[in-house]
């Protein structure tokens, strides 16, 4: 009986300074990756001979310990809420790893020897599709380290493309950058670029360029309670762990049970059924400092050009340079502190506007973004 066909499969990631190539045998992996992190990470059809090789296969019953047991083992963790590493063994030559904190996907071993590039990422069980998204979520990881090591700045921010300029939204938390992104890109014709996270370097031509980071997009229940695209989100299958279903159209109003007040949907979902465009590598122009507040009558913007938002709103990410670093999963970094700092200084003299608003902005957005754009500078009205 002769041997069944080799499914082989290779590709890359790519997201400005960042490079992986990917080996595997389950050709899933890369139509996952290009649905789940196009268009911020590009996925390429052939290698690009990167210095960080990431390894995956299947391998059911491995034998990793019991879930209840990897609690008493070392952990390093991402964030509060994971991804979390378990320490298996750990010493100059070999770390293997336990990826172990999404109850819907199956447990993965993660083996390499410490500086050398190359990562083995062994799933053991069925190749569902929370599994899947579980290894993509592992590649962003790895491709998110090396911007990292990189210095890289990252901002916690939304974004948007007005007319092929980016216009970044920074703000803390429940200042109402993501549903400002959100709208603009529903309401305004603008192009999404990104929610939550922002990276910024240099482009190819020479100048910024900024790309969002494929991260779960968050969206405000109370604001698809009234948008065109609600009854399609309320129809989709959207369950996360710990979450309850959506509802169906008509029950828009459940949405907000309990601590419910937002939605997570991945990239292709959030395109899929806002009916938006999203793009990358987009010219930063202008910055918008947001702050929703439920007691304002209208909209108020104030030009606030030279505060000092960069430093407020960059991501440090210690915690996961530790992690690698300690880890040995990626080989050692070169910082471009030099383009850092250019990149940095250039973001800083960008026009910023403070724009403080109230929920009656919705009625008539378009006339709002396009004041708000305005002021910082783009040509204003909606396409």
């Amino acid at each position: 009986m002769s041997a069944p066909p080799s499914t082989r499969s290779v590709f890359a990631l790519s997201c400005l300074t960042a490079q992986i190539d990917v080996h595997t045998d389950l050709p899933e992996i890369q139509l996952m990756a290009t649905r789940a992190l196009s268009p911020n990470v590009t996925v390429h059809d052939t290698l690009l001979d990167a210095q960080v090789r990431v390894h995956v296969t299947q391998e059911p019953g491995l034998g990793l310990p019991a879930r209840d047991s990897l609690a008493r083992l070392p952990q390093m963790w991402i964030h509060g809420d994971g991804p979390r590493f378990v320490v298996l063994e750990k010493d100059p030559d070999r770390t293997v790893l336990v990826r172990d904190s999404e109850p819907d996907s199956e447990p993965m071993l993660v083996s390499t020897r410490p500086g050398s590039g190359d990562i083995h990422l062994t799933i053991d069980g069925e190749l569902g599709a929370p599994t899947l998204r579980a290894v993509v979520r592992f590649l962003r990881f790895v491709v998110g380290a090396q911007l990292v090591g990189a210095g890289v700045p990252m901002h916690h921010g939304s974004s948007v493309s007005v007319d092929g300029r980016a216009v970044l939204l920074m703000g803390r938390k429940n200042s109402g950058k993501s549903t400002l992104s959100f709208l603009a890109s529903t309401l305004a014709g603008n192009d999404f670029v990104s929610d939550d996270t922002v990276a910024t370097w240099t482009g190819d031509a020479g100048g910024l360029v900024t790309s969002g980071w494929p991260k779960r997009v968050a969206i405000s229940v109370a604001v698809l309670a009234e948008h065109p695209s609600g009854p399609r989100f309320a129809a989709a299958p959207l369950r996360r762990p710990g979450q309850p279903e959506i509802p169906l159209p008509g029950e828009v109003t459940s949405w907000a049970l309990g601590d419910r007040r937002r939605i997570h949907v991945d990239m292709d979902e959030f395109v899929e059924y806002a009916g938006i465009n999203a793009v990358t590598g987009v010219q930063p122009a202008a910055v918008v400092l947001p702050t929703a507040d439920f007691r304002q009558k209208g909209w108020r913007i104030e030009d606030a050009t030279g505060e000092g938002w960069c430093g407020e709103h960059e991501i440090t990410n210690d915690a996961l340079r530790d992690l690698t670093d300690y880890l040995g999963l990626l080989p050692p970094a070169k910082a471009h502190r030099d383009t850092r700092a250019w990149v940095l200084a250039e973001l800083r003299g960008l026009p910023v506007v403070r724009v403080r608003y109230g929920p009656d902005v919705n009625a008539d957005f378009p006339a709002f973004w396009a004041e708000v754009t305005g002021a910082a500078g783009l040509p204003g009205g909606p396409r």
